[in-house]
Order: structure tokens, then C-alpha cells, then sequence
């Protein structure tokens, strides 16, 4: 449903403004899945809870940061790198997937079951910052207008460094 949702207003709202949503909510849907396990290890087990949250994460990230790195990799790499930059960018993903995977029970030996859901949690939120920092809105702009953007970044001084922003405009003719 979340999916289907953000199909359906991405280009009213933004993709920075889904993605911002997506991984606020996030975080404070696993930090109520920490919430639970700590009532949980007090004796106090509240099913619902557990059941919330994971509904609720799913649902968060199922309309922003699920689907909308797929799009934000059709509009920022030109046609020429789109391809092979996709492809590195999915290998990362899924990568980061893997990890997260195979170190859980290692992480949730070592800080209890509370204590990961906590540092996912604030990985989250430190993902409301990255996006804050770093992602440019594309709503709206043609593929100029985002190489321009990406070339000047939020400061002025050459945003995704500004080697690699000019290499994309001269490759992509602009």
C-alpha cells in the first residue's frame, strides 16, 4: 500500500520530502520496536507494540526510502553512466542489506535486543540528516537543471564534488 501511495503523490510532494517522512518515521518505529523489548525484559510484554512497529517500518519504508533511490538514480546519472552507476548503486544496497543481515544477532548479543533496535534507530535519523545534507529535490527539473544542481551543491562550492558534476555535464553534451 505504501508503494502504491507514493507512486501516486511523489510528484506533489517531492522525493526529498518522502524520503525526509520515510526515514523519520522509521526511526521512530523502531525505536517503539526498542520500546517493546524493553518492557518486554521488565516482564511486561505488549504484543501490540511489536505489532505496531513493525507495521508501521514497513509501511515507512514502502513509500520512501523503498522505492524512491530507484527513481532518484533514473534522474540524477546521465544516460551515458546511468547503467553501470545504477548498477553500482544496487550492488551497494543490497551489500548494506547482507551486512545488516549476518551482523544483527551479533549486535543484539552484545547490546541486547533493545540496544540494536536503538543504534538501527539512530542510524535512521542520522538518515534524516544525510538527506537534509546531501540530497537535491528533482522535482520537476529537466536533467540540466538537476547536472546544474548537482554541480553548484547546496553551498555553492561544487556540492557532489565538482570534478565529478562537470564530467557528467560534458558527458552528457550540457
Amino acid at each position: 500500500f505504501g508503494t502504491l501511495m507514493s507512486v501516486l503523490i511523489v510528484d506533489r510532494l517531492g522525493r526529498k520530502s518522502l524520503l525526509l517522512l520515510s526515514s523519520f518515521l522509521m526511526g521512530v518505529f523502531i525505536f517503539l520496536l526498542a520500546l517493546f523489548f524493553i518492557l518486554k525484559s521488565m516482564g511486561d510484554e505488549q504484543d501490540w507494540l511489536a505489532l505496531f512497529s513493525l507495521m508501521g517500518y514497513i509501511f515507512a519504508f514502502s513509500f520512501g526510502l523503498g522505492p524512491i533511490p530507484w527513481l532518484l538514480m533514473a534522474e540524477i546519472f546521465p544516460d551515458r553512466t546511468r547503467a553501470t552507476a545504477s548498477s553500482v548503486g544496487t550492488m551497494l544496497g543490497w551489500t548494506f542489506a547482507f551486512t545488516i543481515t549476518e551482523t544483527f544477532i551479533y549486535i543484539e548479543q552484545a547490546l541486547k535486543p533493545y540496544g540494536a533496535f536503538i543504534v538501527y534507530g539512530a542510524i535512521c535519523f542520522a538518515c534524516v540528516g544525510f538527506i537534509l545534507t546531501f540530497v537535491i529535490e528533482t522535482k520537476g527539473l529537466s536533467k540540466e537543471e538537476v547536472f546544474r544542481r548537482l554541480q553548484k551543491g547546496r553551498d555553492g562550492r561544487g556540492g557532489m564534488g565538482g570534478e565529478f558534476s562537470e564530467a557528467i555535464l560534458e558527458d552528457d553534451g550540457h
